[in-house]
């Protein structure tokens, strides 16, 4: 997959609410778009003081993953309207991860190649409520930096 998929800009908004809380974020990253058969990946790399880490946003019919490898190791599943669980692997072990998704949309346009995805969902690690999350990928054709 690595030399097929459309060359993308993305920006990543992130939006947190915990006890009270909220902060919000916002990624530039660069990245590839591909969609093979009725499935759609985003796939990027994003640099950390810890490492590199991969980033794959697969969605296939009303469901969503986000699976992070290399210095993170995540895996956040989302289905519209539902729980689904997940996993974070750290140093000290695993972790069970939970999100309770309130809405899910995706949509790429092929004429203008430009596409989002958003995903409003509850986040729970070991069974303890983390916080309430908004992501917001918005992605278009671009040439790679």
């Amino acid at each position: 997959m690595s030399n097929l998929g459309i060359p993308v800009k993305i920006t990543l908004h992130t939006r947190m609410e915990q006890e009270g809380n909220i902060e919000n974020m916002e990624l530039i990253l660069f990245g590839k778009f591909y969609e093979k058969g009725s499935t759609s990946y985003l796939i990027y790399d994003e640099i950390k003081e810890e490492g590199t880490v991969r980033t794959i946003v697969k969605y296939q019919k009303e469901t969503l993953q986000i699976i992070r490898k290399g210095a993170v190791n995540m895996r956040l599943a989302f289905q519209r309207e539902g729980k689904s669980g997940g996993s974070l692997q750290t140093n000290v072990g695993t972790f069970l991860l939970q999100t309770v998704t309130d809405s899910l949309k995706f949509h790429w346009d092929q004429k203008i190649k430009q596409g989002i995805i958003k995903i409003n969902y509850q986040f729970f690690m070991e069974q303890m409520e983390v916080g309430y999350y908004q992501l917001s990928f918005t992605f278009k054709e671009a040439q790679l930096p």
